[in-house]
């Protein structure tokens, strides 16, 4: 909206409009370029929208300093009371965001910047006020504005609003059309109360302070007309008299002096100006029938566009429970407890009105929204997240890494954030990089200083990974001020709420009779309240909101306007074609010459991409086709998108298209995306849909293959796995030779789609397809134990000489090789990680060797840095101390001179596991804290928990419990982040494990209880059994201090069902579940043992087993040989071996003294002093093992070494 800035009286004192030499942004997204008027309130300024590139109007109000402080958003009492300026200006954007009418002018956006309300509307380019650009006009011109003014004011009464402030300035006209504006004053007719206004348009009744109605707001036209037809004021000679205007307004004698008036149109205008409101015209549709008569020729009381205002834009009626809901959760977002709600309906039963009323009460209540919706036909992963990621990005300072981590997902970020963008720091596993976008997303929306509402809609097409991104951001509602909302068609996708279940249900059902009948009258004034209207919008529609604009708009156009509905005989059946003709007969509207574009339009999308419409077709005048299409209803503006009015309306477009047209549309959508957005990845699965509408398999094939890299670069796996799993099936048809290029091709979608399985835990599948990759490059996995042993042989040999021989073998691969050989690396590093959780030690190291002999063939690479790193957790579980050793030399040197920070992180944790693992408690801490530093650094949220949980150890084993118990809740909360359940249920059951050290049974049964939690609300099976078997030892261990023997001995039988998942040793921190079934174990048999009866075989074998597993872990693991020694030793003693069970204690005593870890020294010291015959020696071990648990805390097994001691 263009405002003038020196004839207009309410902007006196304006600045030239030249556009200023500073600019400067407002709320992040609008950069001012000049200054188009001043008032006594504020300013309106052109600004250009960062978000859509277009240029719009700003109006901010200036508040005294102090105030926006004080209170920054309206209450809701004050709307109804304040005159604060504030509150005027989200009055007036309240009022004007629900209008949708051509002589009205439309509102964007509403926010805060520096505690100052604004808002964005429409931008009229050379506008002047109805004085400026109509006095000059011939009497016929003049006429037609003021019947545009009017048609602006069927529909606002209509409505039930009255405008109470008209006057010039807030009637502008550009290009020949009358826009109406300011609603600042604005109010429902019944609550039109108060004298407010601008004093020479204000009527008398309005003075005496009496309610204000329509024939008010017809005053003012009288007003304004008076000014048109003569340039002066019908009351006023002199502008500043402003006691002589009230009286002359409120002398129920004032002779209007009409000789100035041409004479056809002077008893219209006394009659505006009428003193009494009843004498005064009682509706805008009778002046506008007066006003025709003076032309000789009629004129519309509605226009096709004005018509599809009343339609389009009808009063919000019907929903008034549901948006009490939404607004009491508004209230909740912003005291800071924020809420999730998921709007269910079939279509078109008014799911995104809702939305909108929301959207208006959010802005206005001072809360930034954010929108977006899910695409029907295909789309690049995290489609529905755009553009809310965008707005996200103008409004947040985001760091160098957060860009590089949204810059798939918003290519255009280095243009909205000013400044390059470097890719993001690769990483292998795609689980990381679908928690890093998570959490990135999370950061930043933690960080927003307003409280924050995302409205996503249409989700019955949303991607698995959107929704699991909006899985994710419900867990953090608690305490944070963020609202999200979706809508979604419960008809098309009724397992939704399954799948969000931190969503709360919002059903909407269609309207009931009395909400019929509002709707109607909304639409058609007080012909909508008649009986045979409402009783045929009824049976017709069966009150579906768009069915019954649907009928209303077929009634209108069959009596020639909306009032005259009614007046004539009711057909009894609107919908003989069905709903589906009507749509067709609306599609008719469009001029044949524009529906190809249309068609194409249909086939690209519910949303228009004008770009690639113009380069569909250069010729036509993309604006004046979207005219077209918008006043036939077809396209609508939203949120400066064009789009479909309702995507039934694009159905009704392609169910016409035959076989041929279909195919030929989906080529030429393709080909024009093709070339306006060359080189786009974020384009590849809309191009992947339309050319395989097209037919084209070969193209079908490589943009299939691009989105599945795509969405696997960005952590959605499902999507990844299904544009990958097409492109592999479409080669497989083609059946194309073999080249050396083709098998490079399958080796890294094979691998690829290997790593989306990974990322989704169905490791059968990655293990297959990371197999079929190494097949392809010529790396097979050997099928039979010979095969093993021989491939084992050649890569430990392979490896001796790389140590021996660096410079002959080590980056020796041949440039055609390094390819293929690279895919070959990324498999075998990937299949590894399968091994370990699987248990399969000796794949394990084929793999590891593997990965490492072919990565020192290419030379250094971020592979080679990872494959060290992982080496030297691999040769530290076999165990070979030196050889560790080695490879985390060579992996933290590899990773330095790589500079690569994420395989620095990964190396330095691997480091801390290893030496951890050795208790090497000084240097682990060390290395640890480099670890977690990058991790920060990098926002690699796994990594980030495999070293909180690697530091856990440390504290654990050195008996520092309570600092445990500290260090294993930072693990939980950085598990919780990311949605990592592994880490989270680890995390709890080592809280659980230093509660029960420290004595508090309760403590640690409740923190069983939340994993119990976790369990019933999560998938299990995502976690691997070697951390289910200790959850399930420390559970038993808890159950048996808890005075449930039974309970605990059916746990520990239930652990040892998992035994062969954790028999060979890979990870220390499973050897304290390992350790607390041995104690329940021995604890049972020495129970037995004491009552003389007969001990259970069965437990007596499964004793031995545990033992022997715990030896195992031990002998890898030195931070556990002592914890091996004790048990091992009661083991011996209840087996009759007392000398063997000294003999354990002995050692386990000294390696416990050694390595600082006190509360194995002082569990050792009670059984050697219990067991030990009366003397000396007995009161020395229980006396130490007493000082020794007092100072670390333990009461309960304080308590059975003071009751062991001998005397009272």
């Amino acid at each position: 909206m263009a405002f003038p800035t020196l004839n207009n009286p309410d902007l006196a004192g304006a600045a030239s409009p030249a556009r200023s030499s500073v600019s400067r942004t407002i709320g992040g997204r609008y950069i001012l370029l000049g200054q188009l008027g001043v008032g006594g309130m504020g300013r309106v300024h052109r600004v250009l929208d960062r978000l859509t590139g277009e240029y719009v109007a700003l109006k901010q109000i200036t508040v005294p300093a102090g105030t926006a402080d004080s209170q920054p958003v309206p209450t809701p009492t004050q709307f109804e009371l304040s005159s604060d300026p504030r509150v005027t200006l989200a009055r007036e954007f309240q009022a004007m965001s629900t209008l949708r009418h051509p002589h009205i002018l439309n509102v964007i956006d509403y926010g805060f910047a520096d505690g100052q309300p604004y808002f964005t509307m429409e931008l009229l380019e050379n506008a002047a006020t109805i004085l400026e650009y109509g006095q000059p006009l011939p009497l016929a011109d003049k006429v037609t504005l003021l019947v545009q003014m009017l048609q602006a004011l069927i529909y606002l009464h209509r409505r039930g609003l009255i405008h109470r402030d008209l006057k010039p300035g807030n009637v502008l006209v550009a290009n020949h059309t009358v826009k109406v504006l300011d609603f600042g004053l604005s109010t429902d007719i019944d609550q039109a109360t108060g004298t407010v206004g601008t004093l020479a348009y204000m009527p008398p009744e309005v003075l005496y302070g009496h309610p204000a109605g329509p024939a008010s707001d017809l005053y003012a036209v009288g007003v304004i007309a008076y000014q048109l037809f003569t340039q002066q004021h019908p009351f006023l000679d002199r502008p500043d008299a402003s006691r002589t205007l009230i009286e002359q307004i409120l002398d129920e004698q004032f002779k209007l002096n009409t000789a100035l008036l041409p004479p056809e149109v002077a008893p219209i205008i006394k009659r505006l100006l009428a003193h009494a409101m009843t004498a005064r015209y009682q509706n805008a549709a009778d002046v506008i029938a007066d006003l025709s008569q003076v032309i000789g020729q009629p004129l519309p009381l509605e226009t096709a566009a004005t018509r599809e205002s009343f339609l389009q834009a009808a009063r919000f009626v019907g929903r008034e429970p549901e948006l009490l809901r939404l607004k009491a959760a508004l209230q909740q977002t912003i005291n800071g407890q924020g809420e999730a709600w998921l709007i269910a309906g079939e279509s078109g039963v008014g799911k995104s009105r809702l939305v909108d009323e929301l959207r208006t009460l959010a802005l206005v209540r001072g809360v930034q929204v954010l929108r977006s919706s899910a695409a029907a036909s295909g789309g690049s992963p995290y489609w529905l997240w755009r553009d809310i990621l965008r707005g996200l990005v103008i409004l947040s300072n985001l760091s160098d890494l957060e860009a590089s981590i949204l810059q798939p997902l918003v290519p255009d970020i280095a243009t909205l954030i000013a400044r390059p963008v470097a890719a993001a720091p690769a990483t292998l596993n795609p689980t990381d990089a679908q928690t890093r976008l998570f959490a990135t997303v999370t950061a930043i929306l933690r960080r927003q200083a307003q409280p924050t509402l995302l409205l996503l809609e249409d989700l019955q097409w949303a991607g698995s990974e959107s929704l699991q991104l909006i899985a994710w951001l419900t867990q953090e509602l608690a305490g944070r001020p963020l609202l999200i909302v979706g809508n979604y068609r419960d008809d098309e996708r009724p397992n939704l709420p399954e799948l969000l279940p931190g969503m709360q249900p919002l059903p909407l059902r269609r309207l009931a009779n009395k909400d019929i009948v509002a709707l109607s009258e909304s639409m058609l004034g007080k012909t909508g309240r008649a009986q045979t209207v409402v009783d045929l919008l009824q049976r017709e529609t069966e009150g579906n909101p768009f069915f019954l604009v649907e009928v209303v708009r077929a009634l209108a156009e069959e009596a020639g306007q909306l009032d005259r509905i009614g007046t004539r005989t009711l057909p009894t059946k609107v919908l003989s074609g069905g709903m589906a003709q009507l749509i067709q007969r609306r599609l008719e509207q469009v001029p044949s010459g524009d529906r190809a574009l249309l068609q194409a339009s249909a086939v690209a999308g519910r949303r228009l991409d004008l770009k690639m419409l113009r380069e569909i077709d250069p010729a036509t005048d993309l604006d004046k086709w979207l005219t077209t299409c918008a006043n036939a209803a077809v396209l609508v503006l939203q949120d400066e998108h064009w789009r479909f009015a309702h995507d039934k309306l694009r159905d009704g477009v392609l169910v016409k298209l035959t076989t041929d047209q279909t195919r030929q549309l989906h080529q030429q959508v393709a080909q024009a995306l093709e070339k306006v957005y060359p080189d786009a990845p974020e384009q590849a699965a809309q191009l992947t849909y339309h050319w395989a509408m097209a037919g084209n398999a070969p193209k079908e094939k490589q943009y299939a293959y691009a989105a599945g890299r795509e969405a696997l670069r960005s952590g959605a796996n499902q999507e990844a796995v299904r544009f990958l799993e097409r492109a592999l099936a479409l080669d497989d048809a083609a059946g194309s030779p073999i080249t050396e290029e083709a098998r490079l091709w399958q080796a890294r979608a094979n691998r690829r789609l290997g790593q989306a399985y990974m990322g989704l835990g169905r490791m059968v599948e990655s293990q297959h397809y990371l197999e079929e990759t190494l097949r392809l490059t010529l790396w097979p996995v050997p099928r039979t134990p010979v095969r093993l042993w021989l491939s084992l042989l050649r890569q430990i040999l392979t490896q001796v000489l790389h140590r021996a021989w660096p410079r002959r073998f080590v980056g020796t691969a041949a440039q055609a090789e390094s390819p293929l050989m690279l895919e070959a690396v990324r498999a075998a590093q990937l299949i590894a990680e399968v091994y370990y959780f699987a248990s399969q030690k000796f794949y394990l190291l084929d793999a590891g060797l593997k990965t490492l002999n072919l990565s020192e063939n290419i030379g250094p690479c971020p592979e080679l840095a990872r494959a060290y790193g992982n080496m030297s957790i691999i040769a530290g579980v076999i165990p070979l101390e030196q050889l560790a050793e080695l490879y985390v030399r060579l992996a933290l040197s590899m990773a330095r001179q790589m500079n690569d920070l994420p395989a620095m992180a990964w190396n330095y944790t691997t480091a801390s596991t290893y030496t951890g693992g050795r208790a090497q408690w000084l240097r682990t801490l060390e290395i640890n804290d480099l670890a977690l530093d990058l991790c920060q650094q990098t926002a690699d949220k796994r990594t980030l928990g495999l070293a909180l949980g690697s530091r856990s150890l440390i504290p654990y084993h050195r008996g520092q419990f309570a600092d445990c118990e500290q260090a294993n809740t930072a693990w939980q909360a950085a598990g919780r982040e990311i949605d990592n359940l592994q880490h989270q249920a680890l995390a709890l059951t080592g809280r659980a494990e230093c509660l029960l050290r420290l004595g508090q049974t309760d403590a640690a049964l409740a923190r069983l209880q939340e994993l119990d939690v976790l369990w019933a609300e999560r998938d299990a099976q995502r976690v691997d059994f070697a951390s289910k078997f200790r959850e399930q030892g420390v559970r038993a261990y808890a159950l048996w201090r808890s005075a449930a023997p039974a309970q605990a001995l059916a746990m520990a039988n239930q652990a040892m069902q998992l035994i062969d998942y954790v028999s060979s040793p890979s990870q220390a921190i499973n050897g304290d579940g390992v350790a607390d079934v041995a104690e329940v174990y021995l604890s049972f048999w020495e129970g037995a043992v004491t009552v003389g009866e007969t001990v259970d075989p069965a437990l007596q074998k499964a004793t031995g087993q545990i033992c022997a597993v715990l030896l195992q872990y031990g002998r890898v693991f030195l931070l556990l040989q002592a914890r091996a020694a004790l048990w091992q030793g009661m083991y011996a003693w209840l087996r009759g071996r007392p000398q063997a069970a000294r003999r354990h204690w002995q050692r386990g005593l000294q390696v416990a003294q050694r390595l600082g870890m006190p509360y194995d020294e002082a569990m050792i010291h009670y059984q050697l002093g219990r067991f030990a015959e009366t003397g000396p020696g007995r009161d020395q071990h229980l006396s130490r093992a007493c000082t020794l648990l007092a100072e670390l805390g333990c009461t309960y097994d304080l308590d059975r070494a003071k009751a062991a001691r001998p005397g009272p």
